[in-house]
C-alpha cells in the first residue's frame, strides 16, 4: 500500500491528491502507532501555515486549503519522537 517510513504508509500512487489541488487535499494514510499524529502544511520556505491531528489506524484526512495562494507547499506528518513523512503538492486556480 506504500512507503513505510517508521509509523505512517502513505500511498504511493496518489499521496496527495488531487494535485494540482484547487480547495482541498486529501491523503490516505495508515499509521503504525497507536498515537495521534501530527501534520504540518508549509510553503516552500518552511513557514508553517497550518497544522492539525490525525488519530491513529487507517484514514483519509482530507484538508481545506482553499485560503493557500497559487503556489508548491509541502505536508509533513510527525509523532511524538519525530518519525515521518513529507510530501509536496500544488495549488493550482
Amino acid at each position: 500500500f506504500g512507503v513505510d517510513e517508521n509509523w505512517i504508509t502513505i500511498d504511493n500512487a496518489s499521496p496527495v491528491y488531487p494535485n494540482p489541488a484547487k480547495d482541498h487535499i486529501n491523503i490516505d494514510f495508515r499509521t503504525t502507532i497507536a498515537e495521534p499524529v501530527n501534520f504540518f502544511i508549509m510553503n516552500i520556505s518552511g513557514q508553517n501555515l497550518m497544522e492539525g491531528t490525525m488519530n491513529p489506524g487507517f484514514s483519509n484526512l482530507s484538508v481545506d486549503v482553499s485560503q493557500l495562494r497559487t503556489g508548491l507547499y509541502l505536508i509533513s506528518f510527525k509523532n511524538h519522537d519525530g518519525y515521518g513523512a513529507t510530501r509536496k503538492f500544488l495549488i493550482k486556480r
